[in-house]
């Protein structure tokens, strides 16, 4: 036998001695969860992505018309508006020192606020059980070395209900106005 012979047959031996007999046994207990897509805003604060199905769908803040956000079968929906709402509001300015602006009070139109951009970063969560879309601000976030006492922190938050209304979206030059857009009531038609 020669010596190519005798390395190939060793090769087979091993391959055959690998082999497992074994069977690896079946899994019976998978839970499948349909994952929910949400919504980002950039580290810049210029750019909103709707995050779905492995993908980002990237938004403009900057366009002048803005984006509507809305809920389409309990899932996030993003589309550029096709125009921006009326807002002839007076904006007040917030008065606790926070990042969060409100617009006055008016009965005919949903809450409008302006998010200040100038020391804070803002980011978002969805609850999909009660339809909420927050904004979340963390302002001046600064680093401190441990052991310098505890920090004292309130972030800044404000809640949208999806189900009864739509939001839109538009960042200005330090802000990002966010308004609610209530659903339409429908009259009814007796036919």
């Amino acid at each position: 036998m020669s010596i190519i012979d005798k390395i190939s047959a060793l090769f087979r031996q091993e391959k055959r001695a690998t082999v497992s007999t074994t069977e690896q046994p079946a899994i019976t207990n998978l839970k499948v969860v349909t994952m929910v897509n949400t919504i980002a805003i950039s580290t810049d604060m210029e750019t909103l992505y709707l995050i779905d199905n492995g993908r980002a769908i990237a938004y403009s803040l900057l366009e002048t018309r803005g984006i509507i956000i809305g809920l389409l079968d309990g899932q996030l929906t993003v589309a550029t508006a096709v125009q921006p709402p009326k807002m002839d509001m007076e904006i007040e300015l917030p008065t606790n020192g926070g990042a969060i602006a409100r617009a006055a009070a008016n009965a005919s139109s949903g809450k409008i606020i302006k998010l200040s951009i100038a020391k804070t970063a803002w980011s978002t969560v969805f609850d999909r059980k009660n339809a909420a879309l927050c904004f979340i601000g963390a302002t001046e976030v600064e680093i401190r070395a441990s052991g310098d006492g505890e920090l004292q922190f309130k972030a800044d938050l404000e809640f949208f209900e999806l189900n009864q209304e739509n939001v839109y979206v538009r960042r200005t030059k330090d802000s990002i106005v966010v308004a609610a857009l209530p659903f339409k009531k429908d009259k009814g038609t007796n036919a």
